[in-house]
């Protein structure tokens, strides 16, 4: 008998009761779906000299950055230019790019990932937030 559950596929040996399943081990050859996020970026910040730059540090990862998704109010405003197998990409963007003049932005980053072949999400969960009024 076969069971699907958490999208991992287990072969079950022996019989089910009612508390649970007797002797479930993994099917020989049996696919997983790693359906975690991958980590967001931290340390959301304003820098540069006149805090114009929004800055965040690169997750710590072993999936390979494609790009970062800048958030406004919950809505993909701007994509950072790609990184590639030599450079990663990069960690920030001016906000005059970013924000809308004369309002409230609520700005998040989100990382991006290559596929890595698994089914896994291919974009973290936003940052935490920073708000700047302009």
């Amino acid at each position: 008998m076969r069971l699907r559950k958490n999208a991992v596929t287990y072969a079950v040996a022996g019989a089910s009761v009612a508390l649970g399943l007797i002797g479930v081990v993994p099917t020989a050859g049996a696919t997983t779906t790693d359906t975690q996020l991958p980590p967001a970026p931290t340390n959301l910040r304003l820098s540069g000299v006149n805090g114009l730059v929004l800055t965040w540090d690169a997750p710590v990862t072993s999936r390979t950055l494609l790009k970062y998704r800048i958030l406004d109010n919950g809505y993909s405003v701007r994509l950072t230019p790609p990184g590639n197998a030599t450079r990663q990409p990069t960690t920030h963007v001016d906000l005059n790019l970013v924000c809308i003049f004369g309002g409230v932005n609520t700005l998040s980053v989100q990382a991006l990932y290559f596929s890595d072949g698994t089914g896994s999400a291919n974009a973290s969960a936003p940052s935490a937030s920073v708000t700047v009024i302009l």
